[in-house]
């Protein structure tokens, strides 16, 4: 801890004979010497302070003297070495209970996780088959245990038919699936007129089959990959148990049920990785990276940001659709599907649909919306599945709605009623606040940025600059001002960055 401190501290100084003096010299708190001392039977402050060994001393009396002393540091050593024995077993068992197992009693055993040594988790029933002292046990396959309680079968709920007369108490659980439900939920802008409010309900109303939960599957266009000549890549599953067994089960349950992917009988396997969210729930994803590395890449262009917003910031009317889970609308190809095979403990699954973390996935779904958009362009844009509407009169923007709601009808998407806004005079669109003749960055990303705190890794350093670069057309001289932390990137500088009152300014 000490050289790793100094090292952070002076990245540039390696002068370490002081340091090293300094860690040799300071008593270590188990036994009361310092590692110097119990060497050689003395202090190294000994020569500085005039009590060195006599030049006149013979080598025979200074062994005799230095074994004596070596042998009483030895002994000091050891008491102090028990007292703070006894010192953390007393803080180490504050917590702890007392534990007794017979032979036979089936106990939980904590095995390590494979694929991390430094996590475990509770595994068994296990036998106790002989018990060798006070705490320790010999079971199979580990002795770190908790005993194992058996547990009956348990109903959770039980149905029947309301046979009573009168309305029915319990609640639709399936009412959101039914058409015309999502109409209901989508916002609409306060600065319309009641005539207006009903205008849009009466335009909405004959696509209420569009508006739905559940993806759609488009007509016009395949994703397909290429990978030349090379073999299949496959990988091996890791083992998963407890909570991350049935998180990867009911999210495999779930595509199923959506017909999203199916049993498969590829020669291709890429690994599944399910990434804890905020709000404690998971978000299943396939590691596509060893079959990302031999695709050929689309070189089919991405919108700019800003060309797309500067289109928007001056118009009135603006109504903004996201695409039901976007990517799972386009199908794949029959080779595409094989390769987009992933291995779980439950068995070997294909995707139907473009699955998220692809090669290629942005640029064909741009395609696609592109496509569906030609000749729109001068009133409806689209950054992969965020779609925006927008017009400088009431009519024509009523009549552009429309279109648009054809196209994607006629293309069998779905969008998500939720997240739709309709008729809005401000609306938030790739991070910025855009409408009514202004174009401003969205208020909670510039709180995010205000409060970020002070970086001190360059890969830190490359996160700030990435989020405060993205509103650098509101920062006049921006390159100017970043420059003193930018510097800290560059090559050759310590990944350890050294943060200055330049920096400080600049942040």
């Amino acid at each position: 801890m000490m050289l790793k401190t100094f090292m952070n501290q002076h990245p540039q100084d390696w002068d370490l004979p002081h340091l090293l003096f300094a860690y040799r010299e300071v008593p270590q708190e188990s036994t009361g010497f310092s590692p110097f001392e119990l060497l050689y039977g003395r202090r190294v402050r000994d020569e500085w302070e005039g009590k060195a060994t006599p030049d006149g001393e013979s080598v025979v009396e200074y062994v005799l003297i230095f074994r004596e002393r070596l042998a009483e540091l030895l002994g000091l050593a050891r008491e102090n070495l028990d007292r703070a024995q006894r010192k953390e077993k007393v803080w180490y068992d504050r917590t702890a209970r007392g534990r007794a197992y017979a032979t036979g009693d089936p106990v939980m055993v904590l095995i390590s996780v494979r694929m991390n040594k430094l996590q475990a988790v509770w595994e068994g029933p296990f036998k106790v088959v002989k018990q060798l002292n006070e705490v320790n046990y010999v079971v199979e396959p580990s002795n770190m245990m908790k005993p194992y309680y058996a547990r009956g079968n348990v109903v959770l709920a039980a149905c029947r038919q309301w046979e009573e007369q009168g309305d029915d108490p319990l609640v639709d659980l399936f009412s959101g699936t039914r058409a015309g439900s999502y109409l209901e939920t989508i916002p609409l802008s306060d600065q319309l007129t009641p005539a207006q409010q009903a205008e849009v309900r009466e335009v909405l109303h004959p696509y209420q089959q569009l508006f739905s939960n559940q993806p759609g599957c488009t007509n016009l266009t395949v994703h397909r990959m290429q990978t030349g000549s090379h073999p299949p890549i496959r990988c091996s599953p890791f083992r998963v148990t407890g909570k991350t067994a049935q998180d990867l089960e009911r999210e495999v349950r779930d595509m199923l049920a959506l017909g999203v992917i199916q049993p498969s009988a590829s020669s291709w396997a890429s690994l599944v990785v399910l990434v804890p969210k905020k709000d404690g729930s998971v978000r299943f994803c396939v590691d596509y990276r060893k079959l990302n590395a031999i695709t050929v890449s689309d070189a089919y262009p991405m919108p700019r940001p800003d060309e797309l917003l500067d289109k928007l910031g001056g118009a009135w009317y603006l109504t903004t659709m996201d695409l039901t889970k976007g990517y799972w609308q386009v199908p794949l190809d029959a080779d595409a599907r094989l390769k987009s095979a992933f291995i779980t403990p439950l068995g070997l699954y294909e995707f139907l649909t473009l699955p998220f973390g692809l090669k290629g996935a942005p640029a064909t779904f741009q395609r696609l919306v592109d496509q569906l958009l030609r000749g729109m362009e001068s009133f409806a844009v689209a950054y992969i599945d965020d779609i925006c509407v927008f017009s400088q009169t009431w009519e024509d923007h009523v009549s552009q709605v429309r279109e648009v709601l054809d196209r994607l009808q006629g293309a069998g998407l779905t969008v998500k009623a939720e997240k739709s806004k309709v008729g809005m005079a401000e609306v938030s669109y790739l991070g910025h606040r855009v409408g009514s003749g202004r174009l401003k960055p969205e208020p909670a990303k510039v709180e995010v940025i205000r409060d970020w705190p002070a970086p001190h890794t360059k890969k830190q350093v490359q996160a700030f600059i990435g989020m405060a670069g993205y509103y650098r057309r509101f920062v006049p001289h921006f390159s100017a001002i970043a420059t003193p932390i930018t510097e800290l990137c560059k090559k050759g500088k310590p990944d350890k960055v050294v943060w200055t009152e330049q920096c400080q300014e600049a942040f």
